[in-house]
């Protein structure tokens, strides 16, 4: 049980006078992990079966299950320890998050010839952002305000990337802002539900 969720308990089944109004602040931020968790996990369903569409009718076959697998399986493996053990997790999330704000970042010094190096076998920056972003937000649920300080510049970063590159403002795609706008807005909404 979340500490946030556990105090709600405990103030439910406590008489006392300051109850309904404490209970009523804890509700409000048990309602806004569950709706940004919600949203995360959504948007990483629709977009896992999208990108494994897309990937599967560009390349097909073997070569595309493994293109496909090649970022799926991690992204599961990542968020089932990020739900069971957040605090194991912490360190891969960490360094992931590094590397893909990292890679999203290095669009500005080499600008086009490093972004169509990168884009031949498909939209490989929201690619990277859009599967630590949801393992990051899972984490998110434990550690809310931790999590929403990772998860905002690691969602921001292609789109930063893209913009103040000069060569690259006319590629901001559909993909990459498609790939920023959830794991943003979720982390707003882990931000405003610290406890």
């Amino acid at each position: 049980m979340v500490a946030s969720e556990q105090r709600l308990f405990e103030l439910q089944h406590r008489n006392s006078l300051k109850v309904p109004k404490e209970a009523g602040v804890l509700f409000q931020i048990v309602r806004l992990k569950k709706t940004a968790l919600a949203l995360m996990l959504g948007f990483g369903a629709f977009g896992s079966v999208f990108i494994i569409s897309e990937t599967m009718k560009d390349h097909g076959g073997i070569k595309g299950f493994l293109y496909a697998a090649a970022w799926f399986i991690p992204m599961v493996m990542v968020s089932l320890l990020a739900w069971r053990k957040p605090e194991a997790a912490m360190p891969y999330l960490a360094g992931l998050a590094a590397i893909s704000i990292l890679i999203s970042l290095s669009l500005i010094p080499f600008g086009p010839w490093w972004h169509n190096t990168m884009e031949q076998h498909g939209p490989i920056v929201p690619l990277i952002a859009f599967a630590i972003n949801l393992p990051i937000a899972i984490w998110c649920w434990r550690w809310p305000r931790l999590g929403s300080l990772l998860l905002f510049p690691t969602g921001i970063a292609p789109i930063i990337g893209s913009l103040i590159s000069p060569a690259l403002r006319a590629n901001v795609t559909f993909s990459i802002v498609a790939a920023v706008l959830p794991p943003v807005i979720c982390s707003l909404l882990f931000w405003l539900s610290r406890d």
